[in-house]
């Protein structure tokens, strides 16, 4: 069967006051605004320029309210939690015909293009692929099929995501390949590692 790869792109409509907290809190909710249409508009540039690779972004807030300059298709992310979210996405895309599909962020706009192609290899040969973050999470997590048992049972928003999932994946016998550690764009700190990178 040949291979379709897929890379879908999580992310919140970009709305004064509702974006990235934890940089609003310290940066006003201003800036942080600005700074994340800069991190959305990178990482959707980034998926769209894959060879190879179909990108498609999973909304969450009012499509209304956003200028899809990029011009990838749009879903809506459907769930009660970031796991049923990231599974009905997964869904949706395995659904359209592909059998490699990597999720992703808009918090990781500086992850390497080669990250992303060594995810989708690694599919080949492994049932889950993820790249963990320094924070305890993962920047991107890749599956050849919709594996819901995966995503029960997460601690979402803390520092034990990936290890949980880890060790899950070990209790359903699933096969795994790790990443590069990268990292999220959450704090000030975070950012002045962006920076660094961007120019």
């Amino acid at each position: 069967m040949q291979s379709k790869s897929a890379l879908g792109i999580l992310f919140r409509i970009p709305e004064f006051g509702k974006v990235k907290s934890r940089l609003a809190a310290q940066l006003g909710d201003e800036r942080a605004l600005s700074l994340y249409k800069v991190m959305l508009q990178q990482t959707m540039q980034k998926a769209k320029d894959l060879r190879g690779v179909e990108a498609y972004g999973f909304y969450d807030g009012n499509i209304e309210a956003f200028d899809n300059q990029i011009g990838l298709t749009l879903y809506g992310q459907q769930g009660k939690d970031l796991g049923e979210k990231m599974l009905n996405a997964f869904i949706r895309l395995f659904a359209l015909g592909f059998n490699r599909v990597c999720l992703i962020g808009s918090d990781s706009p500086t992850v390497p293009e080669l990250y992303i192609y060594n995810a989708l290899d690694l599919l080949s040969e492994y049932h889950l692929v993820l790249g963990p973050c320094q924070d305890g999470g993962y920047y991107l997590i890749g599956l050849k099929s919709a594996m819901p048992e995966l995503f029960e049972g997460i601690p979402w928003g803390s520092g034990d995501v990936l290890s949980v999932t880890i060790k899950k994946a070990a209790v359903l016998n699933i096969s795994y390949s790790m990443l590069p550690a990268w990292y999220d764009i959450d704090t000030p700190e975070d950012l002045q590692s962006w920076v660094g990178v961007s120019n």
